[in-house]
């Protein structure tokens, strides 16, 4: 069925155009053509018609029209109560005329509001806003609190609608700090019915004062044990140094072997006992300039570093260390040595030490050998 108003082919039970929505009346075109067809009909199988003889008042008979071309019945104008406006329904697109080619860019563009305004080509753009979504903190119960980003959701949902986490994993509590779940442990717990009605008043906390105290009484009752392990962290972290001495006084000394000799830093001068023996109780005295933490005493035995001249002579194999103090204190130290040349170590570790004896309480070597010692060190810290 063609529209009367712009000529679109329409279905034949189609009510409106489907171009320009104007209304077909398409029941009174098919009721008209069933007259045309019957009046077409008679005349169909015939080539002539003779005229009527009987009365004048008979209507003219209509020429003979060919079956298979019957004629387009007149399209009646539609009802003035159902006739469309005649203004264009918006998004409309204005058919083309016969043989004209259709007008792609209005159909891609678009019209009114749809139609992007105009712009330079160097000129940018702002990009639009981002819309950020508010979070809503539930804290309702029986949620389940996110085990990555804490939000309370929904017991009925699998993902977590603000970060999109599974939770499989989420419990009933949210996640605290270590410090509030420990003070969360502590905190009494009331039931329904047990929280008291007037708060009470909040007394003042005393564990701090309490702790300062403690600590305060602690350091002045164990003021020396503090001393002393200040004082063994800087022994084990300080390194000795050498230090000067001299002699004070001496029990017995041979010709040419003064006791001086064990200070001159070598091994082939040593004192000498003047008497020969064993040299028990045999001593020597050595003074510093001030009171010195006195760490340790390196010894040399005999009177060569020389393993055949060094068992030549007597030698002492125990000694005892007299260490005083400014304060006038004494403290005793016996010491096992290695009979052999060289060197040997002594620890002593002893505060405010002013003077220093060495005595001789065994020895070894040849019958009616002299006990010898070839050098001494001191390292202070």
């Amino acid at each position: 069925m063609n529209c009367p108003r712009c000529g679109h082919a329409n279905p034949a039970n189609a009510e409106f155009c489907q171009s320009c929505r104007t209304f077909l009346d398409w029941t009174e075109g098919a009721a008209a053509a069933p007259p045309a067809a019957a009046q077409a009909a008679p005349g169909a199988g015939t080539a002539t018609a003779a005229p009527p003889t009987a009365p004048p008042t008979a209507p003219p008979v209509a020429p003979p029209v060919a079956a298979s071309a019957p004629p387009e019945p007149p399209t009646p104008p539609p009802p003035p109560s159902q006739t469309m406006p005649n203004q264009p329904l918006p998004g409309w697109i204005r058919p083309p005329e016969a043989g004209e080619p259709p007008d792609l860019d209005e159909e891609a563009e678009g019209t009114g509001a749809d139609k992007p305004p105009a712009r330079r080509p160097d000129e940018r753009v702002a990009a639009p806003a981002r819309v950020q979504r508010q979070q809503t903190e539930r804290r309702a119960t029986g949620d389940l609190y996110c085990p990555e980003c804490g939000l309370g959701n929904p017991r009925n949902r699998a993902l977590c609608e603000r970060c999109g986490s599974s939770l499989a994993d989420a419990t009933d509590e949210p996640h605290l700090p270590w410090y509030r779940w420990i003070a969360r442990q502590w905190r009494r717990r009331y039931r329904a019915g047990e929280r008291p009605a007037v708060r009470r008043r909040r007394r003042p906390r005393l564990a701090l004062p309490i702790i300062l105290i403690l600590l305060l009484v602690a350091g002045i009752l164990g003021r020396a044990q503090i001393g002393r392990l200040w004082t063994y962290v800087l022994d084990q972290t300080v390194k000795p140094k050498a230090t000067s001495a001299h002699t004070h006084g001496v029990s017995s000394e041979a010709a040419g072997h003064k006791v001086g000799a064990t200070l001159d830093g070598a091994t082939n001068r040593y004192w000498m006992a003047a008497t020969p023996g064993e040299g028990r109780n045999e001593f020597v005295d050595y003074d510093f300039p001030g009171p010195i933490r006195l760490m340790k005493i390196i010894i040399s035995t005999g009177i060569s570093a020389d393993k055949d001249v060094f068992v030549t002579q007597g030698r002492p194999t125990r000694i005892r260390v007299e260490t005083t103090t400014y304060q006038a204190v004494r403290s005793l130290r016996e010491f096992d040595l290695a009979d052999q040349p060289g060197p040997q170590t002594l620890t002593i570790r002893q505060g405010d030490v002013t003077r220093l004896r060495i005595t001789v309480l065994a020895s070894t070597g040849p019958k009616g050998s002299r006990v010898a010692i070839a050098e001494v060190e001191f390292f202070r810290r």
